[in-house]
């Protein structure tokens, strides 16, 4: 297909792109006086929304300003799903951090969510970040596995999740994969909350089953040959 109808089709690397056209407006006070806002004219901004199937959406809101009567107070409407200042979708920021469980580059879940890799990275940063551990506690039931994380690991370009087998949710992420590395970071745990556990889900990597049976003694081990 030529190039130029490819434009016309809104269609970006054999991948078609559909614009959403929107108004947010309601009535709005005034965070500093409280006062009922007036409505001041219109701002058009560019949201990426979630992609479905071979279509990438994205949202082009027509969002209301306003201004105070009585302080001059300006303000501009909200969207609940997109935080101030940010042009992309809680949802596809969240839908991205969830596929680094998967073995696949930064560049790879970028394309498929029409985001930059740079937005990916900062995803990964924010699960560093937010996922952090008393060492004193474990679930029953845990797994983990590796996913590319790219310049956070700065020896191999891989880091190891782990998660809550029974509930699916992300407990902490290990910077670093390796058996060194794990045996360092679950030896930070205290000896009860290692105990506790019953069974441990991995991959195949052999070190893995040592380093469980050592940490682990109580747990049983279940093998898998695919990511999480």
């Amino acid at each position: 297909m030529d190039k130029h109808i490819k434009i016309l089709l809104g269609i970006k690397g054999g991948i078609r792109q559909q614009v959403w056209h929107l108004k947010l407006s309601y009535d709005n006070y005034c965070p500093q006086c409280a006062c009922l806002m007036n409505k001041n004219g219109t701002k058009l901004v560019q949201h990426i929304a979630s992609r479905a199937a071979n279509i990438f959406n994205q949202l082009a809101i027509r969002k209301q300003k306003y201004i105070c009567p009585q302080c001059h107070q300006t303000a501009l409407a909200e969207f609940t799903d997109i935080k101030a200042g940010d042009h992309i979708i809680a949802n596809v920021k969240q839908a991205a951090a969830m596929e680094l469980s998967d073995n696949v580059s930064q560049k790879h879940i970028a394309q498929a969510y029409n985001i930059s890799p740079h937005t990916v990275m900062r995803q990964a940063q924010g699960l560093f970040n937010y996922n952090k551990t008393t060492f004193h506690y474990l679930p029953q039931h845990i797994a983990f596995d590796d996913f590319k994380s790219g310049n956070f690991a700065k020896s191999s370009g891989m880091s190891m999740i782990l998660m809550d087998s029974a509930t699916h949710r992300v407990l902490d992420i290990m910077l670093e994969r390796g058996d060194n590395n794990l045996r360092h970071y679950f030896e930070q745990y205290s000896y009860s909350a290692r105990a506790g556990i019953k069974t441990v889900t991995a991959d195949l990597f052999s070190p893995y089953r040592q380093m469980i049976h050592d940490l682990f003694p109580p747990a049983r081990l279940s093998l898998i040959g695919f990511t999480l």
